[in-house]
């Protein structure tokens, strides 16, 4: 029954409030201390996600990406407009909304654990931009893998169509700091160890680095959680998606212009998690020869 109310879900708005409403609420009644997932996208998040739902049953564990007030009048802004039908934006919505007022705005709040990663941003960036081609590139399905120019089309698209180039630098002061007063640029990150907790008198807070996720998850989940038993679920990939090829190839062949390089590794965000050796050899892989 709650598969086929979930299948019904995907293609109804209506059913879909039912929907979330009831799985929210029963996941706020599991007795353990709330973890909340909440992190930017396109960072390997639902591998964590997945992995906790299966080895802690009774926690109440959430999965969000924004939890700042901005972010949600402005997500509900744009749902208010596709109101015919379930759209990606749905659940994230709820799930945000739900967890700010009755999570962290409850009236007796509990202490509150929070999982974050996060991700070199112009590879992430360029994951977001694929995975939402459609909406970035409208003609996209004109596009030939074969063209010899297509890579460098898709440069150019990227840099002039894609609106969240600052969004993964910025994302810790806009919406961890801004939502928990947690700076974590204060707290110092050991880039070989790839993740650090951070620890105030409401709220911890486990902080990983996506590109040391596999070694570092068991051993960070069981320091912050206690589980002995964590395993990471295969995240989702590119693979399946009709853009994986040029996804592929872009990665491979596109290189991007030095003064774009530059805004997004001079960041606090980079010189704060990153080596200057990986610096240098992310700079290495995009910049133009």
């Amino acid at each position: 029954m709650l598969k086929r109310l979930y299948k019904w879900a995907e293609n109804n708005y209506r059913i879909s409030c039912v929907y979330h409403k009831l799985r929210l609420t029963l996941e706020a009644r599991k007795p353990a201390t709330p973890v909340i997932v909440y992190q930017m996208g396109k960072v390997g998040s639902t591998a964590i996600v997945e992995g906790l739902h299966n080895s802690s049953r009774n926690t109440p564990i959430f999965h969000v990406h924004f939890l700042a007030k901005p972010r949600i009048d402005d997500a509900y802004y744009r749902l208010r407009k596709l109101r015919t039908k379930f759209n990606a934006n749905t659940w994230c919505l709820y799930e945000s909304e739900f967890v700010r007022r009755y999570v962290i705005g409850a009236k007796n709040p509990s202490k509150i654990k929070l999982i974050t990663l996060f991700r070199e941003p112009i590879a992430r960036n360029i994951s977001s931009f694929f995975y939402n081609i459609d909406k970035y590139v409208p003609a996209f399905n004109t596009f030939d893998i074969e063209d010899p120019i297509s890579i460098k089309k898709l440069e150019k698209l990227y840099l002039n169509n894609f609106v969240e180039h600052e969004y993964a630098i910025q994302w810790f002061s806009d919406e961890l700091e801004a939502t928990f007063g947690i700076n974590v640029f204060e707290s110092k990150f050991n880039t070989q160890k790839g993740y650090v907790i951070i620890k105030d008198a409401h709220t911890e807070v486990l902080v990983i680095k996506l590109e040391k996720l596999k070694d570092c998850a068991l051993n960070s989940i069981e320091e912050f959680l206690g589980i002995k038993d964590f395993t990471l679920h295969k995240a989702n990939t590119s693979e399946e998606q009709p853009y994986n090829e040029f996804y592929k190839k872009f990665l491979k062949e596109a290189k991007l212009p030095v003064s774009y390089i530059d805004k997004m590794y001079s960041s606090q965000f980079m010189k704060h998690f990153y080596s200057t050796e990986e610096i240098n050899q992310f700079r290495e892989k995009w910049i133009s020869t």
